[in-house]
C-alpha cells in the first residue's frame, strides 16, 4: 500500500494540468479506500463518497471544470495523508 500511495504523490508531482493524472490520481484513490476504509465509519464514508462523486463529474467535464478537478484531487490526497497517518 505505501508503494502506491508513494505513486499517487509521483503523479501529482510530475503533472498538475494533466487531466489524465487526476484520472489515474482517482482511480488510485479508489483502489486505496476500497482497502483501507471502513464504509461504516461516517468521516471515512463521506471521503469515499466525495471520491465517487468527483469521478462521476470528471467523466463529463471539460474547461473549467478541470481546475476545480485538480484541486479536488489535490484534497483528497491531503485528506487520505491524514486517514492513513
Amino acid at each position: 500500500m505505501h508503494n502506491t500511495f508513494a505513486i499517487l504523490q509521483t503523479i501529482h508531482a510530475v503533472s498538475f494540468t494533466n487531466i489524465l493524472s487526476v484520472n489515474l490520481s482517482i482511480l488510485l484513490l479508489k483502489i486505496l479506500t476500497e482497502a483501507n476504509i471502513d464504509i461504516d465509519n461516517k468521516d471515512q464514508k463521506d471521503y469515499l463518497d466525495r471520491i465517487l462523486f468527483i469521478e462521476r463529474l470528471n467523466t463529463v467535464s471539460f474547461g473549467s471544470y478541470k481546475v476545480n478537478l485538480l484541486a479536488e484531487a489535490l484534497q483528497f490526497k491531503r485528506k487520505f495523508a491524514q486517514l492513513r497517518s
